[in-house]
């Protein structure tokens, strides 16, 4: 289980898993099979970042973000996370393949997947969504 008392939430996620949280408002998951990517620098499998949104939408803010990347992804669907609302969108051919976005009132938690990968990506896809599905709220400390 991780907890962020700062930004209030936890969630579970697999004991296998390498998390890191040492650089602020960013965390990173990295899954053991990315050591088999014939890659120099495998990827981290998922990151979760906190963003401030201020009095904007969350559609206001995803149009902003990043200059819009995620608006031109292939699926978009409304979702809940932790009670909270939330928009995943899916796009095999961009990078990160899965992300969320959930609305935290004046702050927004992009969480994400990358690297689409045949063989391994539907294992780890199960795996960010079962993560999805642990996440707790609470009150920030």
């Amino acid at each position: 289980v991780y907890k962020n008392a700062e930004y209030g939430f936890w969630f579970r996620y697999p004991s296998y898993w390498e998390l890191d949280d040492s650089s602020g408002n960013r965390i990173f998951l990295s899954s053991p099979e990315k050591e088999f990517l014939d890659l120099d620098e495998p990827p981290t499998d998922m990151s979760f970042n906190i963003y401030e949104k201020g009095p904007v939408s969350i559609l206001e803010f995803i149009q902003s973000y990043s200059e819009g990347w995620y608006s031109h992804y292939a699926s978009r669907q409304n979702i809940k996370v932790g009670g909270m609302d939330a928009l995943k969108f899916n796009d095999k051919v961009r990078a990160p393949y899965e992300a969320t976005f959930v609305n935290l009132g004046s702050r927004v938690l992009l969480i994400t997947l990358s690297g689409y990968y045949p063989g391994i990506s539907n294992y780890k896809l199960g795996i960010f969504d079962k993560i999805l599905s642990t996440f707790k709220f609470i009150e920030p400390e």
